[in-house]
């Protein structure tokens, strides 16, 4: 799926990542030009930059095992104006149905949008997904008793082919690095669609590391290739991209990582070798350099669709009728303390107000608003303000209950129909909840033939209420059905 108005990552464009990703302090491989071009492919990559802000977006189409939801995933915005362009994340999401998820924070980018999205959010990482950052001081030297092992190996390689030199690659080097790959100990089995994919990109990195802005360095011994390393520096971290050695030379992993550092991390402070993909070989070689922290990237879900929208737009239902966001003091309380009105509303204003102060259940009802924890349309006819719908009980499966009131003069005019059966589709077509919930004391009958006529499924009863839903997902009509079953 592509987004309109974003562009797919080439060659020729993806340098304008790079400033935004200085921005980022998060140290981990995926903020990274090299990184976002070898995987453009396989992770469908496309970035728009808005308001000096870079926006961008990958593709799970099921490659990360550990991760069971496909589709579009965000990054987070890095540039100047960060809530302007989680607001556009917003309104790209409802216009193209899909769910705001995110990827590849830090615990400061998760609790960022935690606060955006009022806590309506649900995150995780992945373990196998964590990049190693190893003090790029300990590889240049292997100095200490945890790296004596490494210092060892380093020291073997060097007595065994003394001749060996590092050189930091030019594009004359290009065609030898290619080369590294037809040697016979290191033909790849293309039946192995992973090394080919391995192969492919390595190639690709290889060919292209110059107009990239990466480095690289190899280990020349007579004149042949028997390792090679290919990174970038972001701000004070230097990333290692691709490391391949030929492994019938003792120590020659040892003598690369040393002298790639060596090479090119002078002025940085941290070397990260990536994740380990769950991969338990590469996870132990990875473990034996010791890292000083693991990057954990996290996942973050937009579970409740209420969290999308600033304020509740106008919805106007017909010429004279209409639906629009209550910020009325004066009328807002009429409602509040209208006694034979709220009788069959099942809500009495002293439960959290025992003193009913007018100036505290409004500023309560402002401040419900403000954090999404209640919001409510004034139902105007006429010009006058003759109701309220009142959006509540929103919850992490994105579902939220519908609550209705209209002055009693006003009422068996179909009107609270209208207004409920327009508002219940724009719920559940444009802002793609996936149930609403409604209840009505056992005693009004009119709010349960109200609910009964907009095709809600009475779900519960219990000695005060009727529950009901209007769903277009089975199972979690089911899910409802059966959990109360059981209760």
């Amino acid at each position: 799926m592509e987004l309109l108005g974003f562009e797919k990552i080439t060659i020729n464009n993806v340098l304008q990542l790079k400033k935004y990703f200085a921005l980022s302090n998060s140290k981990m491989c995926d903020l990274s030009v090299g990184d976002k071009y070898m995987w453009r492919d396989n992770d469908q990559i496309h970035f728009k930059i808005f308001n000096n802000t870079l926006i961008c977006y990958e593709v799970n189409n099921g490659q990360y095992e550990f991760d069971s939801d496909k589709g579009i995933y965000f990054l987070f915005p890095l540039g100047e104006n960060v809530d302007l362009s989680l607001k556009e994340i917003n309104r790209i999401c409802l216009e193209n149905k899909i769910v705001a998820r995110f990827k590849d924070l830090n615990l400061e980018q998760v609790n960022y949008l935690q606060n955006f999205y009022k806590n309506y959010t649900l995150s995780d990482f992945a373990i196998q997904r964590s990049d190693y950052l190893y003090l790029i001081e300990e590889m240049r030297t292997f100095k200490g008793k945890h790296l004596s092992g490494k210092r060892s190996s380093l020291h073997k390689f060097l007595k065994l082919y003394p001749k060996a030199k590092f050189k930091i690659a030019t594009e004359h080097d290009i065609d030898k690095l290619v080369d590294f790959y037809n040697y016979e100990e290191n033909i790849l089995d293309f039946k192995d669609l992973s090394q080919k994919e391995e192969y492919e990109k390595s190639i690709d990195l290889i060919k292209n590391f110059k107009k990239l802005n990466l480095v690289c360095g190899y280990i020349d011994l007579n004149n042949k290739i028997i390792g090679y390393a290919i990174g970038e520096i972001v701000n004070d971290v230097l990333i290692d991209m691709v490391e391949k050695c030929l492994r019938n030379y003792d120590g020659v992993y040892q003598f690369l990582v040393n002298n790639f550092t060596n090479a090119f991390g002078e002025n940085c402070t941290y070397f990260n070798r990536e994740e380990d993909l769950g991969e338990e070989g590469l996870r132990e070689s990875k473990k034996q350099y010791y890292p000083c922290l693991m990057v954990n990237k996290y996942f973050l879900k937009v579970c409740n669709n209420i969290a999308l929208i600033d304020d509740l737009p106008t919805l106007e239902i017909e010429k004279n009728l209409s639906l629009v966001s209550f910020n009325n003091k004066e009328e807002y309380l009429k409602l509040v303390f209208d006694k034979e009105l709220n009788k069959l509303f099942g809500y009495n204003y002293l439960d959290d107000y025992p003193n009913g102060d007018p100036n505290k259940i409004y500023q309560g009802f402002l401040n419900d608003k403000l954090n999404k924890k209640e919001m409510s349309y004034a139902i105007v006819f006429d010009n006058v303000i003759i109701g309220e719908i009142i959006l509540y009980n929103f919850k992490m499966t994105n579902i939220l209950e519908l609550g209705i009131r209209i002055k009693s003069e006003y009422q068996h005019r179909q009107i609270g129909f209208k207004c409920m059966s327009y508002l219940v589709n724009y719920l559940l077509e444009y802002l793609r909840f996936n149930g609403v919930l409604g209840r009505a004391l056992l005693e009004n009958k009119a709010s349960y033939n109200l609910f009964s006529k907009l095709n809600f499924v009475k779900y519960l009863q219990d000695d005060k209420f009727y529950y009901f839903i209007k769903t277009g997902d089975e199972k979690l009509l089911n899910l409802l059905i059966n959990d109360n079953k059981e209760k």
